[in-house]
């Protein structure tokens, strides 16, 4: 498969064709093998070719899909929409879990959702999710999130974390020693 610089349009060789064809023809008859529970070379000859002819139509419409110069920017725009479904979804988890935590300080003398809980609530969607998306879904602007930041929290609560530092930063900015936690936890340093 070779990419043309101007157009972007995806062209086939005859050997990648023939090859997409014999691997469809293959799973086609295997599909068809196990629905019927017979063997791939219990067909005959004209079921094979039946099967290869369909192969060859499946293929010769992906090809011809892929080939077209719109087909390439449908599929980036697809993937980004993806990506912000994503973000939005991380985002109105972060607004649900603000609203959340605020009703919670009410209730309970300031404890917050953090990211375990987070977590907890979204499920396999959390797996899903980029570091900046977590970071979103916990209330933390991802922007604001640099190396430095990174590294601080792993110095705060990584493996051999300062102790003493981490009780001034909990007494001088609770508000920070929060995020740099949350910050800790999704990326992994938490507890070293």
């Amino acid at each position: 498969m070779t990419l043309e610089n101007s157009s972007s349009a995806v062209t086939f060789t005859s050997e990648e064709t023939s090859a997409a064809v014999e691997k469809e023809t293959q799973r086609i008859l295997a599909s068809n093998a196990e629905r019927h529970g017979k063997r791939v070379s219990d067909f005959t000859l004209a079921q094979v070719e039946d099967a290869r002819t369909a192969a060859r139509q499946t293929v010769e419409r992906q090809q011809a899909l892929e080939s077209n110069p719109l087909y390439a920017s449908l599929e980036a725009t697809r993937q980004k929409n993806a990506e912000l479904e994503a973000q939005l979804a991380a985002v109105r988890a972060g607004q649900q879990t603000r609203s959340q935590q605020d009703a919670f300080s009410r209730e309970s003398s300031g404890r917050i959702t953090d990211a375990a809980r987070t977590q907890a609530r979204l499920g396999n969607e959390w797996y899903l999710m980029t570091q900046a998306q977590k970071f979103a879904a916990v209330g933390i602007d991802p922007q604001t999130v640099t190396p430095e930041t990174k590294e601080h929290a792993r110095r705060i609560f990584g493996r051999g974390a300062d102790t003493a530092a981490a009780v001034d930063l909990s007494r001088a900015n609770p508000g920070r020693y929060k995020q740099l936690k949350e910050v800790a936890q999704i990326t992994g340093v938490y507890g070293g």
